[in-house]
């Protein structure tokens, strides 16, 4: 049984390329079921698990009261030479997880209700010191994250974009 140090990762993902409008502070998007997909993979051998907290950031500042936290137990390996890939699929419901992922529940809506500028990942994992592990201490150690986002064209009824803009020469009264 072991009490290993895992440095937690942190990273902000930028969201840009997308219209003003979008991103106006009344603009609300209700996405039917959004999902996150999330591949972790290491080649540690001490059974471990994590919370990621997932943040919305709106003109650098944090919302914390749209923060999602997500429990889950990471994959170990049983050889520091060999990696292995724990897939999981976040969203509000369970609905077309492809085969070889875990459904984990998450709100992926409330992220998203609007277009932040960008999101903060902060993974922070801890060891499980109730099981075995196995540990080889000429290995070096690693764990990486990988994401995808996926917004289903199919909108709730809370959608709501406003749009205004000024025609010009439309040849009315001439």
């Amino acid at each position: 049984k072991v009490d290993y140090k895992i440095d937690g990762i942190n990273e902000t993902i930028s969201i840009e390329g997308l219209p003003d409008f979008l991103k106006a502070e009344g603009t609300v998007l209700d996405f039917y079921n959004p999902h996150i997909s999330l591949e972790l993979t290491t080649n540690l051998g001490i059974p471990t698990k994590g919370v990621v907290d997932i943040t919305p950031i709106f003109a650098g500042t944090a919302d914390e009261e749209s923060k999602i936290e997500l429990n889950l137990t990471l994959p170990y390996s049983t050889s520091g030479k060999e990696s292995v890939t724990g897939k999981f699929w976040i969203a509000s419901e369970e609905i077309g997880v492809p085969d070889g992922y875990t459904f984990i529940k998450g709100d992926i809506r409330k992220l998203l209700k609007r277009i932040p500028d960008g999101l903060t990942l902060a993974l922070n994992a801890t060891t499980v010191t109730t099981e075995s592990a196995t540990i080889e201490p000429q290995e070096k150690y690693n764990l990486s994250i990988a994401y995808g986002f996926g917004l289903p064209l199919s909108f709730g009824e809370n959608m709501s974009i406003a749009i205004s803009d000024t025609l010009e020469n439309l040849g009315i009264g001439q």
